[in-house]
C-alpha cells in the first residue's frame, strides 16, 4: 500500500511539474549578464528581453552582474533555482574564462543548459589612416619587411590570443600595447599612436572608415560579413595558411546566447528555444542586431553546447601557445 501511495504521489508531482512547465512563464524572468550597462552586449540583451516580454506579456528584468570577467554572473545563474525564471545572457567569456582564471569554477556545459546561440559578430582588422598598407596581404608583407616596427593596440585577452595565432602562423613581429577598452585603443589608432587593432563590424566602423579616420583591412573570418559586404575577408588572402586559420571562428568572432541552470525542465528549455527562433525571425530585432554588428543565429541547444565545448578546448590550446597562464 505504501508503494502504491508513493507511486501516486510521484505521478501527481510529475503532473504538476509538467503543468508548470507548460504554463511557463507565469511571473517575471530575470536575465543576468556579466557586462556593464550601455555597451553592445547590454543593448543586445535588453533588446532580446523586450522581445521575450512581448511574446508572453511577462516582464523580463535585465540585471548587470559585472565582475571577474563575467564569472559573477555565470555563478549567479548556475546557483539559481532551475525553474526557468533566472537565465544567463551568455558570452564568449565562458570559453576563455577556464583557461585564464584560476578562480573560474563553473563548467557551463554541466552546470548550465545552453539554450541557443542568439547572435554572432565578427571583428575587422582596423588600421591607422597613416598606414602604408590598405589590405590584409599588404599589412602582412609590410610587417615581414619591417619586423617590430608596428604597434598593435590590444583591447582584450581574446583579441590578444587571436593576434598571437596570426603572429605565430604568419611569422610576424610587432609590439603589443595594452589599452583599457575599445575607446582609448581606437583613439590611439586614429591618432597614429598605434598602427592596428580589432574593431567590431558595424555601423560605427563603417562611419570611421567613410570619414577617413581608420582603414578597414579585412574581416577576421573566412568569409565576408553580410553587414559590411564590401570589406574583404581574411579568407580571401593570398596566403593559404592565413586562409586556413581564418576558418577558426574564435580568431575574430564572438557570440551571445541564452542559458539556464542545469536541471531546468526540458519543456521549458524547448519553450525558450522556440521563443529564440521566433525572436530571430522578427525583422525589427534582426535590424537592431545588425546595427550592433551582429547576425541572428538561434541554433539548437545541442549545437550551441557543442560550439561552447569546441571553442573552449581550442582557446585553451591557443592560450597556452601564446604563453598565457591562469591568473
Amino acid at each position: 500500500m505504501r508503494i502504491t501511495h508513493t507511486l501516486i504521489a510521484a505521478a501527481l508531482l510529475a503532473a504538476v511539474t509538467g503543468a508548470n512547465a507548460q504554463d511557463y512563464p507565469t511571473k517575471p524572468i530575470r536575465l543576468i549578464l556579466g557586462n556593464p550597462a550601455g555597451g553592445a552586449t547590454d543593448i543586445a540583451a535588453r533588446t532580446f528581453g523586450d522581445k521575450l516580454r512581448a511574446l508572453h506579456n511577462q516582464a523580463v528584468v535585465v540585471e548587470n552582474r559585472v565582475g571577474a570577467a563575467t564569472l559573477i554572473a555565470v555563478q549567479a545563474v548556475a546557483q539559481a533555482a532551475p525553474d526557468g525564471y533566472t537565465l544567463l545572457y551568455i558570452t564568449g567569456g565562458t570559453v576563455s574564462g577556464p583557461a585564464l582564471q584560476k578562480s573560474w569554477n563553473v563548467d557551463v556545459v554541466k552546470e548550465l543548459v545552453p539554450v541557443s546561440q542568439l547572435v554572432k559578430g565578427v571583428n575587422i582588422m582596423g588600421a591607422t589612416p597613416k598606414a602604408p598598407f590598405n589590405t590584409v596581404d599588404e599589412w602582412i608583407d609590410y610587417m615581414r619587411a619591417n619586423p617590430g616596427k608596428l604597434n598593435y593596440a590590444n583591447i582584450s585577452i581574446t583579441d590578444l590570443v587571436g593576434m598571437e595565432m596570426i603572429r605565430n602562423t604568419m611569422n610576424l613581429k610587432y609590439e603589443t600595447v595594452r589599452y583599457n577598452g575599445q575607446t582609448p585603443a581606437q583613439a590611439a589608432v586614429i591618432a597614429g599612436q598605434a598602427d592596428f587593432y580589432y574593431t567590431p563590424v558595424g555601423s560605427f566602423a563603417k562611419s570611421l572608415s567613410e570619414s577617413g579616420r581608420i582603414k578597414l583591412l579585412g574581416v577576421i573570418s573566412n568569409e565576408r560579413s553580410p553587414i559590411m559586404p564590401n570589406v574583404p575577408a581574411f579568407g580571401e588572402s593570398k596566403y593559404p595558411e592565413l586562409r586556413e586559420l581564418s576558418k577558426y571562428s574564435g580568431l575574430g568572432g564572438y557570440w551571445f546566447g541564452l542559458a539556464a541552470p542545469a536541471g531546468t525542465a526540458k519543456n521549458i528549455i524547448t519553450q525558450l528555444h522556440q521563443d529564440s527562433v521566433k525572436i530571430s525571425a522578427d525583422k525589427d530585432y534582426a535590424t537592431k542586431m545588425n546595427e550592433l554588428g551582429l547576425q541572428v543565429v538561434a541554433n539548437t541547444p545541442e549545437v550551441f553546447s557543442q560550439l561552447i565545448v569546441n571553442e573552449r578546448s581550442r582557446f585553451a590550446v591557443e592560450a597556452k601557445k601564446a604563453g598565457l597562464e591562469p591568473q
